[in-house]
């Protein structure tokens, strides 16, 4: 709605949304890196996402 009544905020609304995707990116690597992490003390396989 606000791009539509604005287009000034196209670009700022675009990078915004890149933001977003980047941030969840770095939280699934979190993720893995923790899991990883409980394999090799435990070795027990297990999914943080459920």
């Amino acid at each position: 709605m606000l791009m539509a009544k604005d287009s000034s905020t196209v670009t700022q609304a675009a990078q915004f949304l890149f933001v977003c995707k980047f941030l969840e990116r770095i939280g699934d690597h979190a993720t893995n890196i923790c899991e990883w992490t409980i394999y090799l003390v435990t070795g027990e396989q297990v999914d943080l996402n459920d």
